[in-house]
């Protein structure tokens, strides 16, 4: 089942990307001058899912923007009660259409002391709210130790 939802996962960014990256060809030079603020920093609330444990969860991710379909960054999280772990991790940002965001993240997750290497996919949509504020609602997936952990929540956000 693990191979399963990464496999479907990658077939959807596959066809996605490439339709972003067409209709980003064709207006770029339409809105060249949009694409100006090249960082973001983003609060997020919500809850991590692990099996049968929830955790109230908070962290906070930054990127930066190396072009308007690519960034990268950092991200840190905290998952409160039970699961009592934080997680480490590298994301690779994928704005492939309008607010849509997908991410892959390499890291590791901290708990009960041990550490376990993590993987991390996800799907949000950035809401603009104003000039420089965005709303995200966000999907994530959590590879550990062949285990998956599905965080989901929402995120503020400011772009600078």
């Amino acid at each position: 089942m693990y191979n399963l939802r990464i496999l479907f996962f990658l077939i959807v960014a596959a066809i996605i990307v490439p339709n972003g990256v067409m209709a980003e060809e064709e207006t770029q030079n339409e809105h060249s001058s949009e694409f100006e603020r090249r960082q973001s920093v983003a609060f997020f609330m919500g809850n991590t899912h692990d099996g049968s444990e929830d955790g109230f969860t908070v962290g906070m991710d930054y990127e930066y923007r190396l072009s308007e379909t690519n960034g990268i960054g950092g991200l840190v999280e905290y998952a409160s009660g039970e699961l009592d772990s934080w997680v480490f991790a590298a994301p690779l940002f994928i704005h492939p259409y309008k607010g849509l965001r997908l991410l892959v993240a390499l890291g590791f997750e901290y708990g009960h002391s041990e550490a376990e290497f993590l993987i991390r996919t996800g799907i949000a949509y950035e809401f603009e709210m104003g000039e420089k504020w965005t709303i995200i609602p966000e999907f994530d997936i959590d590879f550990v130790d062949s285990e998956e952990k599905y965080v989901y929540g929402i995120a503020f956000g400011y772009e600078f």
